[in-house]
């Protein structure tokens, strides 16, 4: 479906298919991107349907591009592409979900020839190509979902998952779908979002968001082995996030079964990985109030005044809460096409 309607709109919007004057306005900004993304960014969603779809034809149209366009159309080159489209579409879901899914669909259209399998030596894809595509597509489900989008979200995710089934990545954001979609009720949900984090981890047992949300849903199932799940996302390695979660959400579980002192030394743990987010210093208070220190209740809360979060720098139980939260994905994206 996604690729037939991309050929449709490929059709009825460029005329002249081998027009290297009217893609080369594309192809500059695609090696704008690379220099100058914001920039980049604005200038293409002003750029004519017309010139964006003359340069991805000029790439896709044929097996192999001819030899004018192979630098522009190597899999680096289409990878920066999708990514700069990928940017735009997040840029643009707020104010037009319809022009948003446009640049989806044509990242995806460039992502199409790099495939593990394919004929072509010159668009044959390494494993990091792949690891590549995969996260492009969670990257773009999380935009969905951060805008309330989770029908597309899923969508984009299914598609995703039919080139790279095997993708932690892209079953962390299924199952992260599934499990807002069941606003946290996920032991209530037909289709467990837990099956999505288990599976991620088939694929890559090392994987911490998945062992992350495994955990968590977990805790909501009243499951024993959430303590377990939570205690394997921490690491040396793990992302200083990773570690604020995994240790709050050990303090909730403590909590619960009215373990105290094991509580507030698990809350104590979060607020040392990240100190300046008020969920844990909360959390923190109140468990000290539960324990009778009352001193220290009262200390914690009047912290937790002096904290606040904003939209640059987020309290991580607010994203994970919101299914947006992502250590993996989206600066992993840029920092590959700037490692090319």
């Amino acid at each position: 479906m996604l690729r037939a309607a991309l050929a449709v709109l490929l059709v009825t919007s460029v005329g002249s298919v081998g027009s290297a004057q009217k893609s080369e306005p594309y192809f500059e900004l695609t090696r704008q991107y690379l220099t100058e993304p914001a920039a980049a960014i604005a200038a293409l969603l002003k750029l004519p349907t017309s010139a964006i779809n003359a340069g991805v034809r000029a790439c896709t149209d044929t097996e192999v591009p001819p030899p004018p366009a192979r630098k522009l159309c190597s899999p680096p080159s289409l990878k920066s592409a999708a990514l700069l489209h990928a940017d735009a579409a997040n840029a643009l879901m707020d104010e037009d979900v319809v022009r948003a899914g446009f640049h989806i669909r044509i990242g995806s259209h460039l992502l199409r020839p790099l495939r593990s399998d394919s004929q072509v030596e010159f668009y044959k894809s390494t494993p990091r190509d792949d690891l590549f595509i995969a996260r492009w597509y969670a990257y773009m489900a999380r935009a969905y979902v951060a805008h309330g989008y989770r029908t597309q979200a899923m969508f984009v995710v299914e598609e995703g998952l039919r080139k790279c089934p095997a993708s932690p990545d892209l079953r962390v954001a299924r199952g992260v779908i599934i499990e807002i979609g069941s606003e946290g009720r996920i032991a209530r949900f037909g289709e467990s979002a837990a099956d999505d984090y288990r599976r991620a981890l088939v694929s890559d047992p090392s994987h911490r968001p998945a062992r992350l949300r495994l955990g968590w849903a977990h805790y909501v199932e009243l499951d024993d082995r959430a303590a377990a799940d939570l205690t394997s996302a921490l690491g040396d390695e793990a992302e200083p996030e990773i570690r604020y979660l995994a240790h709050l959400f050990l303090g909730r579980i403590a909590e619960r079964d009215r373990h105290l002192p094991v509580a507030i030394a698990e809350y104590e743990a979060a607020r040392a990985a990240a100190p300046q987010f008020q969920s844990v210093c909360v959390a923190l208070s109140n468990a000290y109030s539960l324990a009778g220190d009352l001193p220290r209740a009262r200390t914690a809360s009047i912290e937790c005044l002096t904290l606040e979060s904003n939209d640059e720098n987020p309290d991580p139980w607010w994203m994970f809460d919101a299914g947006l939260l992502d250590v993996t994905t989206t600066k992993w994206l840029h920092e590959e096409v700037q490692r090319q």
